[in-house]
């Protein structure tokens, strides 16, 4: 398995739980975890820390800011920034934004999916 140390994932999930549960994963697997309770938040936490994160792990629908225009709006700045959408719906084809280097994974999810997506990715990240 692929070394985790230095890795930074921000987590964007409205649902407190699910994003406890996503943290509480990639934290026990020595990944850096950042959080926002949606897309707003995780665009001014994106700009604060200038693009530091090696993957977006983002819930498809949220209020202010959908995951969709979160990644479209981060995407300006951060262009090479990995993405996981996690969602309870199916992934609709066209979520009208940048698909390079994105995966999606369907609510709900056992551990070891997420950690085995969020290194299948981390790897694209482009800081």
């Amino acid at each position: 398995m692929a070394n985790c140390k230095g890795q930074t994932v921000l987590v964007v999930d409205d649902d407190a739980p699910v994003r406890r549960y996503i943290t509480t994963v990639l934290r026990r697997e020595g990944f850096d975890v950042l959080e926002a309770c949606d897309g707003a938040d995780a665009l001014s936490l994106l700009h604060e820390i200038h693009g530091a994160v090696h993957v977006l792990v983002t819930d498809v629908e949220m209020p202010r800011m959908n995951g969709a225009d979160l990644v479209r709006a981060a995407r300006v700045d951060f262009p090479g920034i990995p993405v996981l959408y996690v969602s309870g719906q199916s992934l609709q084809e066209d979520l009208d934004c940048p698909q390079d280097h994105v995966a999606f994974l369907q609510k709900p999810f056992p551990p070891e999916a997420v950690l085995e997506a969020i290194r299948g990715i981390a790897s694209m990240a482009v800081l």
